[in-house]
């Protein structure tokens, strides 16, 4: 079984690897800017310290919740309906920190205001984002009452009161959820790993963005249904602009883009710091 998924953990990065180019080849200016200043930012805010201590904690955590697997499930979990320690929840599900940071840098530069997140899970995704911007309407959504009720704890202990929370399965919420509120600047989806759910939450998702929003999918190489599914999302005629690292894809809807696609890889990066061996 472990190696298998290592089989197609290569596969995957190979088919990435194979595309991506460096910043130095990048020709537009749009693109160069997010990769610089949004993807590649390494400065470090205070808020990195004090959030990678909350996540240190979660990852020591003990506590125990019951847990639902909603989604596509874990490639290596086989029980995915149990009681489930928060630490193991914590190493499976949060986004790694340069991920995190990534999602926070974008806030932060493009001044997002109404935020929509699907897939909680513990909340520090949400945290982070709150954290470059803590005036911006945010929506967070989550399957799992026991693990919303933590991520809320979370956002109460760090002074984000007024987080909507979202909970229940993702086909029966999202709809109402996106009629209930204004368009949104930035959506997150960190939900469902298919093919199948991750089209539907994109054409969901569309006529409630705002001319400017920026679309984040998470774990775009998870899978080759998660692959597939990007690659339409990308050429769909609504997006004008796309960015890919191995483990989020980053689409742009601003009719004043020019049209670009681009594959992303740092010189630098080694492949245990992109979850080839995770």
């Amino acid at each position: 079984m472990l190696f298998r998924i290592l089989l197609e953990k290569i596969s995957t990065f190979w088919r990435y690897y194979s595309k991506a180019k460096t910043i130095y080849k990048v020709h537009s200016p749009f693109v160069y800017s997010f990769i610089d200043e949004v993807i590649k930012n390494d400065h470090m805010y205070y808020a990195f310290e004090i959030l990678e201590s909350h996540r240190k904690n979660l990852m020591q955590s003990k506590e125990t919740v019951m847990f639902q697997e909603m989604g596509a499930g874990s490639k290596v979990l086989k029980n995915q309906n149990a009681t489930r320690q928060l630490s193991e929840i914590a190493k499976s599900a949060l986004a790694p920190a340069n991920q995190a940071r990534i999602l926070f840098h974008l806030v932060n530069k493009y001044h997002r205001k109404n935020v929509l997140e699907i897939g909680t899970s513990l909340g520090l995704s949400t945290l982070y984002m709150l954290s470059a911007n803590s005036k911006m309407q945010m929506t967070t959504m989550e399957g799992n009452a026991e693990v919303l009720s933590k991520a809320r704890d979370a956002f109460n202990q760090f002074g984000f009161q007024g987080v909507r929370t979202v909970l229940g399965n993702f086909d029966d919420t999202l709809q109402n959820t996106l009629e209930s509120g204004d368009k949104y600047d930035l959506v997150y989806v960190d939900g469902n790993h298919s093919y199948e759910a991750t089209k539907r939450y994109w054409s969901q998702i569309l006529p409630y963005c705002t001319p400017d929003a920026i679309i984040v999918f998470d774990d775009i190489h998870w899978s080759k249904g998660m692959y597939d599914v990007w690659e339409e999302i990308k050429n769909d005629q609504a997006v004008r602009a796309s960015i890919e690292i191995y483990d989020l894809g980053f689409v742009f809807l601003d009719l004043k883009l020019a049209k670009n696609n681009f594959t992303f890889i740092d010189f630098w990066w080694k492949p245990w710091q992109i979850g080839l061996f995770l």
